[in-house]
């Protein structure tokens, strides 16, 4: 069985540890990764000795330089140079196999931040992100997520605009509008990552993987996603991977959440079971068992049915529509 993210095989829920060790207690997990630079070259000269070639130090160094670390692709290489270039292969050789092989190769999204984060170029940042195995919209969560770990509070500060910016930017290509969304997506964020200095500049970034993310995943009740779905009149992959995400943000209690806090899930008309599950909190754990108590005392004194379906006939939806939104937040038209 092969894998590309082993965190989807064992699931999001609590229990991941628990599934991974009763996967692993029958099977042995085999971890492909990147060929170093070091590596390469033995295996290059070991290749080519056996073979009865030789290469010149600056044409090895040209050809490996290209390789992003894939071992298959290198002995393809080094059997095409050969044949262009003879029974030695020099750096004009190489030079001619670059020019007519382009190769589609991805980073991963761990060693493609770190790069990011360690680049002094904006425009090497954003070759950078073009190559990497995440999407623009994937991205901007890392940059958000790992910014936090990366810059101190006021460059996190100095580079919020530039982040909001982007992800309005990727908003638009839902409106049909031609302001190349994915390109200022990635690119601002990328630049304002450039751009500020990190805390610890002399040691490399550690990358995480963003938590509402994984939270976020196949975990999500289907239950919320329907009735959300219904109430905003748009498709359940757009709930799940566009609103999701951020009332997951919302609801983080390391920036804020408060599970007390009902409005929101009243709002939504969420059950109770979608607001326990918002903050991943149990029924039977003593903060589940007050929310549940807080929920109670909700219906009774409002008399609020938060399992009843929300129905407009036409003219009342029409008149809904007619009245301009009311606070600071934010819509999803304003995406």
């Amino acid at each position: 069985m092969t894998c590309n993210e082993p965190m989807k095989l064992w699931g999001s829920g609590r229990s991941w540890k628990k599934n991974k060790n009763r996967v692993l207690k029958l099977a042995e997990q085999i971890i492909f990764k990147r060929v170093e630079k070091m590596h390469m070259r033995k295996i290059s000269r070991r290749v080519l000795d056996s073979e009865g070639y030789s290469i010149d130090p600056e044409a090895l160094e040209a050809l490996i330089g290209g390789n992003p670390g894939d071992l298959r692709a290198l002995v393809r290489d080094l059997q095409a140079v050969s044949v262009i270039s003879g029974e030695h292969i020099d750096l004009t050789a190489v030079r001619d196999l670059a020019s007519v092989a382009v190769r589609d190769s991805q980073i991963d999204v761990f060693k493609a931040l770190q790069a990011v984060y360690k680049s002094k170029s904006g425009k090497d940042a954003g070759k950078i992100l073009l190559n990497s195995d995440k999407d623009p919209d994937q991205m901007i969560s890392w940059f958000t997520w790992n910014n936090q770990s990366v810059f101190d509070n006021r460059a996190l500060e100095e580079l919020s605009t530039a982040m909001v910016s982007a992800d309005r930017a990727l908003a638009t290509k839902y409106k049909n509008r031609a302001y190349r969304s994915w390109y200022w997506g990635s690119v601002l964020s990328a630049q304002a990552a450039v751009a500020m200095k990190p805390i610890d500049s002399a040691r490399d970034p550690f990358i995480t993987y963003p938590n509402f993310l994984r939270r976020g995943g196949s975990g999500i009740r289907s239950s919320i996603i329907d009735n959300l779905s219904k109430q905003l009149d748009t498709s359940k992959a757009s709930i799940r991977e566009e609103l999701w995400p951020k009332l997951l943000a919302v609801h983080d209690s390391e920036i804020g959440g408060e599970p007390m806090d009902l409005s929101l899930s009243k709002k939504l008309n969420l059950t109770l079971e979608d607001h326990l599950s918002l903050y991943g909190i149990a029924k039977s754990k003593p903060i589940g068992m007050k929310i549940i108590e807080a929920f109670n005392e909700e219906i009774e004194d409002n008399n609020y049915d938060f399992d009843q379906d929300i129905k407009f006939d036409s003219e009342e939806k029409i008149e809904e529509e007619k009245k301009e939104p009311s606070g600071t937040q934010f819509t999803l038209d304003s995406f």
